[in-house]
């Protein structure tokens, strides 16, 4: 249909505009320093946990269709939960996703693994699960320490099952269990037998 014409040339469109904004980081020097500005911006708002103003340097960011590089993420999980505004953390970690699945080849094992802990930091356990679900679709193979970090927020949320799913998924996919991941299945263990 046109509707779909007209999303496809501006999809193409902005694809183009990021190409041609990547060059323009590669190749001009004041535009170099200039992107850098806002990436220094970000890692210094993320080290201070300032939520909102991450937001509207990604929206500023957004507009040229400049997109921030791998650490700058990583910079943004890694503080995420000292923000005081944690209450809306579920907003705010979409706006920051959006960001990402707008350039997937941002998205490692360590970057997941942040995102996981980020997300159980701020009591979003559910989504911590989903996006468990979303790394496959990502094609990134979770590590020991995706499901240490699981184990460790699951038992805080008495998630017996999903601890349970978890850790037959670990051996299925033939991960291997570190001490801390058995010290964390233990301490599960203890929790649960002293509820019931």
């Amino acid at each position: 249909s046109e509707i779909n014409k007209i999303v496809q040339i501006s999809q193409t469109e902005i694809d183009q505009l990021k190409i041609d904004t990547n060059n323009l980081i590669d190749e001009d020097p004041e535009f170099q320093i200039s992107a850098q500005s806002y990436f220094d911006k970000l890692v210094y708002y993320a080290q201070n946990a300032d939520i909102f103003l991450i937001i509207t340097t990604l929206d500023q960011m957004n507009r040229i269709a400049l997109v921030p590089p791998k650490y700058v993420f990583a910079e943004i999980f890694k503080h995420f939960h000292k923000s005081s505004h944690i209450t809306d953390s579920a907003d705010i970690l979409g706006k920051v996703f959006d960001q990402m699945f707008a350039s997937n080849h941002l998205f490692d094992i360590e970057i997941c693994n942040d995102i996981i802990f980020a997300l159980c930091k701020a009591k979003e356990i559910q989504r911590a699960i989903d996006f468990r679900a979303t790394m496959n679709q990502l094609e990134i193979r979770p590590n020991t320490q995706t499901y240490n970090i699981l184990f460790e927020y699951l038992a805080r949320s008495n998630l017996k099952k999903e601890i349970e799913f978890f850790e037959k998924k670990m051996k299925k996919e033939q991960i291997p269990f570190s001490s801390e991941t058995f010290n964390q299945l233990l301490a599960a263990c203890v929790k649960f037998v002293n509820v019931s």
